[in-house]
């Protein structure tokens, strides 16, 4: 009988192994976090116009001041832009994870190329989101030759909260309108929001794989 009762447990063994490997064929695999990333750019060298004008310089828009000798000139001008993150195609999906209850932002990378006429420069200035402070300083960083293009990146939650952050962008429906100000022509911006999945992401995918187990046992 003994042979008999050691092939009724290599049996058990197999059916275990194939239970196993049924399990790892059909697990999902663990949701990824979800970063997007929006680009701006505009000329180092944009045209010089009357100051009490407004000049458009690609995806940025530099902003009148009549107590200035011109706009473009990089002195003495606030300048605007926005990212726009709705049609890029995960942004559903960072803003369903953002909205779960424990959904978390977990990094929000702002970097802005900018050209300065000023030595050491740029003296004073600043970059926030339109609506939110505090306003983040630019290093005193670039000095001679005249004038000096540099880039400076910033994680954005190290001057502002998630919730903050989160909601800002919600409120924009997906944009994320800035201002930069003032002595220098920016001429590219980048920010990339991340964030890691919810627990309620991994609960559905669990379940996915269960239902897909129970499917395929029947």
């Amino acid at each position: 009988m003994s042979p008999v009762i050691t092939q009724c447990s290599s049996m058990r063994q197999l059916a275990g192994l194939g239970f196993a490997l049924t399990m790892l064929a059909i697990a999902p695999q663990a949701p990824a976090a979800v970063s997007l990333t929006d680009t701006v750019i505009g000329s180092t060298v944009p045209a010089l116009i009357p100051s009490d004008q407004s000049l458009q310089n690609g995806d940025f828009l530099i902003g009148a001041n009549p107590a200035a000798p011109f706009t473009g000139d990089g002195a003495d001008e606030p300048t605007t832009w926005t990212f726009e993150f709705t049609a890029l195609p995960q942004f559903n999906m960072l803003m369903s994870e953002l909205g779960a209850p424990d959904g978390a932002l977990t990094s929000a990378v702002l970097s802005i190329t900018i050209t300065t006429f000023f030595s050491p420069g740029p003296p004073a200035d600043i970059v926030r989101p339109m609506d939110l402070f505090p306003s983040i300083g630019i290093p005193l960083a670039l000095g001679d030759p005249n004038p000096q293009t540099g880039t400076f990146a910033f994680d954005l939650l190290d001057s502002y909260s998630r919730s903050d952050l989160v909601n800002f962008l919600a409120a924009h429906g997906g944009a994320f309108p800035m201002i930069y100000a003032d002595d220098a022509i920016v001429s590219a911006a980048s920010l990339t929001l991340s964030s890691v999945p919810s627990t309620g992401s991994c609960v559905l995918l669990a379940a996915a794989g269960i239902a897909g187990l129970a499917r395929r046992r029947r």
